[in-house]
């Protein structure tokens, strides 16, 4: 048996605690393992034991998230932000007449049909993330935010 050597690896795809806390879990109860440690806000997980960071990898990536190989160049949190911040804009600007039409009755030709299309609008662009995740989530049993997001968004759209 090798040595236990500490290994850190940088996930991509975590959108809650829930899920570094999957994570975590799914590693440490991976035979070699004496210690995992995932860090939610850092994107990180940490592995003591003597197991292979290809099996890690393979373990990480069958509970549907994403490993930053070193080859490959990460995506850095200035881009993330960036694109958040996008989504979050292009959300807020197709939301607002949907509010303003909804909450102040305002009936005129069409409204309905401006309704339902800004809203389209915003779950199927800014929010298809939510989706994609939820539909990963379920196909390997287990919800985290991004199905219950889905869920609500989803249950809502009608």
């Amino acid at each position: 048996m090798s040595k236990p050597k500490n290994i850190t690896v940088e996930i991509t795809g975590m959108s809650c605690a829930s899920c570094a806390q999957r994570i975590e879990s799914a590693i440490g109860n991976t035979e070699g393992v004496s210690e995992s440690v995932v860090n939610f806000a850092t994107r990180k997980a940490t592995v003591t034991g003597s197991v292979p960071v290809k099996e890690i990898h393979k373990i990480i990536e069958g509970l549907g998230y994403k490993v930053v190989k070193k080859d490959v160049p990460s995506i850095s949190k200035e881009e993330i932000v960036q694109s958040e911040w996008k989504r979050f804009l292009t959300s807020s600007i197709l939301s607002v007449p949907v509010f303003i039409i909804s909450m102040f009755m305002l009936n005129f030709k069409f409204s309905d049909l401006c309704q339902f299309t800004l809203t389209t609008a915003v779950i199927f662009w800014p929010g298809i993330g939510f989706f994609k995740n939820a539909l990963k989530q379920v196909r390997h049993r287990s919800l985290g935010m991004d199905s219950l997001i889905a869920l609500g968004a989803g249950a809502d759209y009608h």
